[in-house]
């Protein structure tokens, strides 16, 4: 009997634990592509997604079926302030927002998103680097000249 509880046990930990990672922000691409991450920013009809595996990627607003995000962020309409909203995925080239808690989703087309930022659950965004980190000054020889490593500027992560 104490056998068959040492081999149970192991079993009813996999069964009732979690089947798949946590749920991410998630793009949906005309071409049927999908790209998983941290909904960042959108600008200027570029959509930038942190990844865990190809890191920050921006991409093309036009491309964008629909996406939706599990967390709130700042949306801006047209010429509207931005407001903090759930986005959920929505039909071809909308998605569906729904600024207050319990209000109905409300569907709003992709070209007409003027801005997207995320934001922290304190309400403040989230700091986003406006800028690659400078680059190594630290030289190294080849042959007999002196120059910058174009690898001395590649992070590691």
């Amino acid at each position: 009997m104490r056998r068959l509880t040492i081999a149970f046990f192991p079993m009813l930990i996999l069964v009732l634990s979690p089947a798949g990672p946590a749920r991410g922000d998630e793009v949906l691409f005309l071409n049927g592509d999908r790209l998983s991450g941290k909904i960042l920013k959108a600008v200027s009809g570029k959509l930038t997604i942190k990844t865990e595996g190809a890191g920050d990627v921006t991409v093309d607003m036009s491309k964008v079926k629909t996406f939706s995000t599990d967390a709130p962020v700042a949306v801006g309409v047209k010429e509207q302030p931005p407001v903090s909203a759930d986005v959920g995925a929505g039909p071809d080239r909308y998605v569906q927002t729904a600024p207050a808690p319990g209000a109905p989703p409300q569907p709003v087309a992709i070209a007409d998103i003027s801005a997207i930022t995320s934001i922290t659950t304190a309400g403040s965004r989230t700091r986003v680097p406006a800028r690659s980190p400078p680059r190594s000054t630290t030289p190294w020889r080849w042959g007999s000249t002196t120059t910058s490593s174009p690898r001395s500027s590649m992070a590691t992560y």
